[in-house]
């Protein structure tokens, strides 16, 4: 994983670059999350990112429209857990 900063002004952006098996880790925990979390605890900006960064993961991955999505899933858990 790794990030970066570019610019110097108010809307400055942030990169964040995620190997796959990250990328599946982190869309599959996202997904969870979205689904369980009590939005009345959320701020309704941490409910717009959380939802724009799930559907950007949606629009990136394939994955988890595969039949093999568990299996996908369980070795990307390996290999980011190593």
């Amino acid at each position: 994983m790794r990030v970066h900063m570019d610019g110097s002004s108010s809307k400055d952006r942030v990169t964040v670059e995620l190997t796959k098996a990250e990328a599946l880790v982190l869309s599959d925990w996202l997904s969870r999350f979205n689904k369980e979390v009590d939005e009345q605890a959320l701020h309704p900006a941490e409910k717009r990112v959380l939802w724009d960064l799930e559907c950007s993961f949606e629009q990136a991955l394939v994955e988890p429209l595969g039949a093999d999505y568990l299996k996908a899933l369980n070795r990307a858990k390996a290999d980011v857990g190593q």
